[in-house]
């Protein structure tokens, strides 16, 4: 694992987001909890909740960047898919 995107918590009242990247051995755990705790928010905070949004868009876009073990192979060239004359 060459890296890992960090936790995220974000709460406003009534909304709260988690998530959590972890890496046990070979597996990598992605956990995510949202949780939407009132049905109404009020009109005047609405660009609170615009941010919580964008915050949750951008952490799932986060990206997990892998890097192959100097022990692993790598995968085989493709072979030519040229028909034979």
């Amino acid at each position: 694992m060459d890296e890992l995107p960090a936790a995220q918590n974000v709460q406003i009242p009534g909304f709260s987001y988690h998530s959590e990247p972890k890496l046990d051995g070979d597996l990598l755990i992605y956990r995510r909890v949202y949780e939407r705790k009132s049905a109404d928010f009020p009109v005047d905070e609405l660009g609170k909740l615009k941010d919580f949004f964008r915050r949750i868009s951008s952490d799932e876009r986060a990206m997990t960047i892998l890097k192959r073990s100097a022990a692993e192979p790598k995968p085989a060239a493709q072979a030519s898919k040229r028909s034979p004359r």
